[in-house]
């Protein structure tokens, strides 16, 4: 889905029509992401005490040793080994060589940065 739009992109995104509710604070669908992202931070702050935090990036980092870490925090012994299924690409891969500025632009990267700053400091994102 595209970030730089300034209005939601359309029905070939119906997935993402949860981000047009008008339920969720926000001017465009970028916000109400970054809104909807704040609200599940959030939960988690709130819930802590009953739940597991797993950042997607501390997992690429080492996804065998996230999941064994996550499992016995919640209790769980592995059974069997699922190395083989690690990097199956289960979604199309994203753009990696582009910019933050490039894909969102401008005023949108702003509006991110504004909704989501207190807690991307929170869980120690710049």
């Amino acid at each position: 889905m595209p970030g730089n739009l300034s209005s939601f992109p359309g029905k070939e995104y119906y997935q993402f029509n949860a981000f047009s509710d008008v339920s969720l604070p926000g001017e465009n669908y970028i916000e109400k992401i970054a809104f909807s992202w704040c609200l599940a931070a959030d939960k988690y702050i709130q819930n802590q005490s009953k739940m597991k935090l797993i950042r997607y990036e501390d997992f690429m980092v080492d996804k065998t040793n996230s999941i064994a870490i996550l499992a016995r925090q919640v209790d769980l012994n592995p059974a069997n080994d699922i190395t083989d299924y690690l990097d199956i690409q289960y979604q199309p891969r994203g753009d990696h060589s582009i910019s933050w500025i490039d894909f969102f632009g401008e005023k949108n990267l702003k509006s991110i940065e504004e909704i989501c700053r207190e807690y991307m400091n929170h869980f120690g994102y710049s």
